[in-house]
């Protein structure tokens, strides 16, 4: 089967948080539930992100509507930037979007074990070595988008999503000894790190290996 020809998706960033005053009332009731400065500060952070991201897709800007996991938003935060996705448009093929910021230097190597297949630490190894560090933090941001855009999101082992080219900058990704392959992903070298959002698909939009 083929993909759908096109998905809307749009992300936004910020490094400054949303002034309180523009708060909505269901916005004001999820702050106050937070208790140290520093975490209000990434959640106001994270809201301006959201919202640009909405805004840019066409959707409702209230940022309380939206529990995570959610098939049409996405968070993360990397420091003090918050990115957030957005799928916009009528794309009901897709059922689910994650969206992963990280920043260098990224998981350990030793690591690697504990969220990439076989397959995939073997594409790592067979690179040069002083490329092999800035490809384990792509790989760990494709995982957790994989990861976020799962709406059922059983346990918490990275390693059941597997991609079908490890090295490739986007591509098809699928759950473990699945035939279909449900997922999309893109990744993105940023200045200070790499991005990599991902979308679950519905059968319609996934393709079945021969």
């Amino acid at each position: 089967m083929t993909a759908p020809d096109r998905v809307m998706l749009r992300l936004a960033a910020s490094d400054v948080p949303l002034p309180v005053a523009d708060l909505t009332d269901g916005e004001v009731a999820q702050l106050t539930r937070l208790q140290s400065q520093p975490r209000r500060r990434t959640w106001l952070t994270a809201r301006r992100a959201l919202r640009r991201a909405l805004a840019s897709a066409g959707l409702p800007e209230d940022t309380s509507a939206y529990a995570f996991p959610h098939p049409r938003a996405s968070l993360s935060y990397a420091g003090e930037c918050a990115v957030a996705a957005a799928v916009g448009g009528d794309n009901r093929a897709v059922l689910g979007l994650g969206v992963d910021v990280e920043n260098i230097p990224g998981p350990a190597p030793q690591t690697a074990l504990l969220f990439l297949s076989e397959h995939e630490q073997q594409a790592l190894t067979d690179l040069p070595a002083p490329r092999q560090r800035a490809e384990l933090l792509r790989l760990w941001t494709a995982k957790e988008a994989l990861y976020k855009s799962d709406p059922t999101q059983t346990g918490i082992d990275l390693r059941r999503y597997t991609l079908d080219l490890p090295l490739a900058r986007h591509g098809v990704a699928r759950l473990a000894g699945s035939d279909v392959a449900a997922f999309r992903y893109l990744s993105l070298d940023l200045p200070r790190g790499v991005l990599t959002v991902a979308v679950l698909l519905s059968q319609n939009g996934a393709i079945t290996r021969d």
